[in-house]
């Protein structure tokens, strides 16, 4: 079909056809006559064009960021029957996204999906449990490794169940890891060759969701604080080489970005997996060396008393010597991020 064909279509009242038109429209850069045709297919009734609209509001995905607007157009999706649109509204109202935060309306929408047939949610569901948090929330035990700088352990922080959920949402995106540049901007480094992917907003779930939630807790800082999740892949030979976490506040760029987005101030990982050789993360000025179990966790703090960068963190990495090993990133900041 032409996209002349398509436009005549979609004027006349074809939804399926604005649709259509919108997705070409978007991949000639023309992203504000795409979301024109969403809008028009949406007002009338159309469920594709009202979730893919309420998506790309919510997550500034080639629009204007209007988070209400996203929320309010998924939950018009979601009642009409939109099993995806349910999902992400469960997305949604987990991190307060467009709407007030609310654990029983995330777990309500997450069921809402399932019961719509989205097979993930149906499955995040049964692993969450029940709306009870108290087993997600309760504060939980710290092994505490070095009081200053402060670094502890936490044993058993995940269950392997939840573990295997997250390498089972990463596998298929994991690309080449980077590294933040002088630039302020990720890229390529001979330093790092493992393989990543992070989850924005709605890549999330609502157990990936109630996993931060977790981090916030036993870390005690607010979830708004925290960047995009990350879950890192090393294969044998793969590493880190020893690098610091916080931002540098004497580059120019990087300067700008503490000044704009906060210092990052601690870095919490998750191990999700064992049977790998060697493959801990080390502290060459600490004497200090730590590889957790499946599911045990550890954090650092990247900066000083005073917020200043602490040089003592400085850390690696290292390859794993046999198997691969999966760990969970999830960085904080002193200021609330965006993770679009």
């Amino acid at each position: 079909m032409t996209p002349q064909e398509l436009q005549q279509r979609a004027q006349a009242g074809d939804g399926d056809a604005a649709v259509m038109l919108s997705r070409l429209l978007d991949r000639e850069g023309r992203h504000g006559e795409a979301i024109a045709w969403l809008e028009r297919a949406e007002a009338a009734g159309h469920l594709l064009a009202g979730t893919l609209l309420g998506a790309r509001y919510a997550a500034a995905r080639g629009a204007p960021h209007d988070p209400a607007r996203g929320a309010e157009l998924l939950a018009r999706a979601a009642g009409r029957g939109g099993a995806e649109a349910a999902a992400y509204s469960s997305v949604l109202a987990a991190m307060g996204v467009g709407r007030p935060q609310s654990w029983p309306d995330a777990y309500a929408l997450s069921q809402r999906a399932a019961d719509l047939g989205h097979e993930r949610s149906g499955r995040a569901l049964a692993l969450a449990g029940g709306p009870d948090l108290e087993a997600w929330f309760a504060p939980p035990e710290r092994v505490v490794k070095s009081e200053d700088p402060l670094i502890f352990t936490v044993p058993g922080f995940l269950s392997p169940a939840v573990c295997d959920w997250i390498m089972d949402q990463s596998r298929d995106f994991l690309r080449p890891a980077t590294v933040y540049n002088a630039a302020g901007a990720g890229g390529a480094d001979e330093a790092r060759t493992n393989s990543g992917t992070g989850f924005s907003l709605l890549d999330l779930d609502l157990v990936l969701a109630l996993v931060r939630a977790r981090i916030a807790a036993a870390v005690g800082q607010p979830v708004e604080t925290f960047e995009t999740m990350n879950v890192l892949h090393y294969a044998v030979g793969q590493k880190f080489s020893p690098h610091f976490d916080y931002i540098d506040p004497v580059t120019p760029t990087l300067a700008r970005d503490v000044a704009q987005k906060g210092q990052r101030v601690g870095t919490f990982l998750v191990y999700l997996n064992e049977g790998y050789g060697a493959g801990e993360t080390d502290f060459p000025v600490l004497k200090l060396q730590v590889k957790g179990a499946k599911g045990d966790a550890l954090f650092f703090r990247s900066v000083d008393a005073a917020g200043d960068p602490d040089l003592r963190t400085w850390h690696a990495g290292l390859p794993p010597t046999s198997g691969e090993k999966w760990v969970l990133s999830q960085w904080m900041r002193t200021k609330p991020q965006s993770i679009l």
